[in-house]
């Protein structure tokens, strides 16, 4: 039968050896060795009569050097088939070789691994093993996958492994979208989109299609692997079989999967049946037919795609230097990967490489929650929903297959469950999106649960909390198209940032810009509020003002002499502020478009300002535009803040403002030096 691999594919450049090129190459000399001379040779010559031996190029890859130096010694590792959760003393169990997807009960598998061959070595040297695998080339541990070979298909022989080196997924610490909308400042994303197909589906779909490679050169009866999908699997499903060359079959529900999902599966030759139908419709059929045909199922129903996925819990607990999140939130649909994440923590703390495990969110689309509502029963009988349309469509699922295992991961982990109304869901996505990301709406769903969980205190601020993001927002592009355009119905879309048309005119172009840069308040004609802080200290010498807008265009030094020592000036019409410091003691007072009153600076007590008009050396005198005034209040403190209303155009002159304000603040003569 045919049989390849991604080494031997299209995707891949390698080139399969000639038989007899292992006898051609020295036995004694690496794959890229470079050899020179020393001056440490007995016979005295000379280092320059040994010329540099130049990097030997052979025609093996990569998979040929993993079978050169295979090891001779017995796999002591082994895994089997299930029954999930079985009671103790059950003896029901079936070969990884076997085609099974339920045991005799009609229930769910699982793959269990001999713990007590693994437990031989401690959890340093599993932490130690797994971190020397990443990054490199070497087959197959460059995937983030097969790097814990030994905890996923621990008997499969390299040779039939098909692989893309997924995994080592980026883990992004979200910086500006934790402090800026959470408050929180160690929230981090783990990019599971960012892989071979664009979804965490690669995870699961190398080991499931490494597993039937295996099962096809031990002449098993399988013709082909086939999925129901929302899109990401099909797409993971077939990326695998067209690199090892094995026929794929999709089943995909019409019209509701994006474009980019769709022409996934048909680019790499997958035979796509659309059907009328949603999900849950889709799934039905796939098992049928594989209980009839020699079709072996994709779908998270066959346990093996979990033992891929739980992974990247493993890396996340790496990425952290074996270190446990307090959080991990999850979107879920299926439900096969909540487990997954629970089973790879659960399995680092049973063989020594952590102490606990962190608590999990499963985060459901309200289009879609039959965990949630089984959830705030209180685990109370499940009821399966008719899943509603949702712009997060590959957890569009009102049945799933994995609602055993996301109970019972979700129970022994103290874990929650939240759902994200579509409005939610697309408002958070947008929010992630304008701090430098791009998710996926189900992303969209787990920032939504963790919006939630903190306005409720359930996550702290200082919580380590990954938000795992499980496609790439590439996928989605349709969906944020609509959002930013304000073209879905009933949605407000309170993020969107569309384009704005301007004519090809510099003044029209500079007129937006200037909007743009410029304050809303501003444009809208308020008020300016000048704040200044004064305090009396003779023993310093060197004061430091600051006159800026949000963009800090303006800034300039100065010393009691009135000597300027550094200036900056942009005069646009902007907010502007007055800030002042000493080398000791700071100031900093926020000013505020609108009302006028006292300071708002938390750091900085302000007493209320009485009522005063100062008239003597208004700067107002000497400023340009009509309908301005000036007027002013003294705090008890010292500080007073000046406000300029201006309704035509006020452009401020920053000399005569600082002219006097020194000449009221300290008394002295306006010598300001020259601006």
């Amino acid at each position: 039968m045919t049989s390849c691999s991604f080494s031997s594919s299209s995707l891949f450049s390698f080139n399969l050896p000639n038989q007899n090129s292992l006898h051609r190459r020295p036995p004694t000399l690496p794959r890229h060795a470079i050899v020179s001379s020393t001056d440490g040779s007995s016979n005295g010559a000379s280092s320059s009569s040994s010329p540099t031996v130049k990097p030997t190029r052979t025609e093996d890859n990569i998979r040929d050097e993993a079978r050169r130096h295979r090891s001779a010694s017995a796999n002591p590792f082994s895994a089997r088939y299930v029954p999930f959760n079985a009671p103790p003393g059950s003896t029901e169990s079936y070969s990884l070789d076997e085609v099974v997807y339920r045991s005799e009960s009609g229930g769910l598998l699982d793959v269990q691994h001999d713990l007590d061959a693994l437990r031989s070595h401690d959890g340093a040297y599993w932490r130690n093993l797994f971190d020397s695998r990443v990054g490199k080339t070497k087959w197959p541990y460059g995937s983030g996958v097969w790097s814990k070979k030994e905890w996923v298909l621990p008997e499969i022989d390299d040779d039939d492994i098909v692989s893309a080196f997924e995994g080592n997924s980026n883990l992004f610490w979200a910086e500006r979208f934790g402090k800026t909308f959470l408050g929180m400042n160690d929230l981090w994303v783990k990019h599971c989109g960012i892989s071979h197909t664009g979804s965490f589906k690669d995870l699961g779909m190398t080991v499931l299609v490494s597993q039937v490679n295996r099962l096809r050169k031990m002449n098993k009866p399988v013709v082909g692997v086939g999925c129901a999908s929302t899109g990401d699997t099909s797409a993971a499903l077939s990326a695998y079989c067209a690199s090892a060359g094995i026929p794929s079959i999709v089943i995909l529900p019409a019209n509701k999967i994006s474009m980019a999902q769709l022409v996934q599966p048909i680019a790499n030759g997958a035979f796509v049946l659309s059907i009328d139908t949603d999900f849950d419709g889709c799934m039905k059929l796939i098992r049928e037919i594989t209980s009839e045909l020699p079709i072996y199922l994709a779908n998270s129903l066959n346990s093996l795609r979990l033992e891929g996925q739980k992974t990247a819990a493993i890396e996340i607990l790496q990425q952290f230097n074996w270190q446990v999140p307090d959080w991990v939130i999850v979107p879920g649909g299926n439900l096969g990967n909540i487990y997954a994440f629970y089973k790879g923590f659960k399995m680092c703390q049973e063989l020594g490489l952590v102490d606990r495990i962190p608590r999990l969110v499963c985060a459901q689309a309200a289009n879609a929650n039959p965990l949630y509502l089984h959830y705030k029963s209180g685990w109370k009988e499940f009821k399966p929903v008719k899943a509603n349309a949702t712009f997060a469509s590959a957890i569009q699922i009102g049945d799933p297959v994995s609602i055993d295992r996301a109970v019972y991961a979700l129970r022994n982990c103290d874990g929650i469950v939240e759902e994200a109304t579509e409005e939610e869901l697309m408002d958070a996505m947008a929010q992630a999106d304008s701090t430098g990301m791009f998710v996926c709406p189900h992303t969209g769903v787990a920032l939504t649960a963790l919006f939630k969980l903190r306005s409720q205190g359930v996550i702290a601020p200082t919580d380590r909390t990954v938000v795992v993001s499980t496609a790439h927002g590439l996928k989605f592009t349709q969906a944020k198209i609509d959002y930013h355009s304000k073209a879905i119905p009933d949605m407000a879309c309170r993020f969107s940032n569309p384009p704005v048309e301007v004519k090809a005119d510099f003044g029209a172009v500079m007129d937006v810009l200037k909007g743009y840069l410029g304050s809303e308040e501003l444009r809208e004609n308020i008020q300016y509020i000048y704040n200044y802080c004064f305090f009396s200290d003779e023993t310093e010498s060197y004061f430091t003002y600051s006159l800026y807008n949000h963009a800090n265009v303006s800034r300039f030094a100065m010393d009691v002499s009135g000597q300027i020592k550094q200036f900056t000036w942009l005069n646009n019409n902007n907010q502007w502020n007055l800030f002042w410091s000493q080398p000791r003691q700071q100031c900093q007072v926020y000013a505020y478009c609108g009302s006028f009153g006292i300071c708002n600076d938390k750091s900085q007590p302000f007493c209320q300002c009485p009522q005063g008009e100062i008239e003597s050396e208004d700067p107002t005198n000497h400023q340009e535009g009509p309908d301005s005034t000036l007027s002013s209040r003294f705090a008890t403190s010292g500080t007073f803040q000046i406000s300029v209303e201006n309704r035509e155009g006020f452009q401020l002159k920053p000399r005569l403002l600082l002219r006097w304000l020194r000449a009221r603040s300290d008394g002295k003569e306006e010598g300001m030096g020259d601006l």
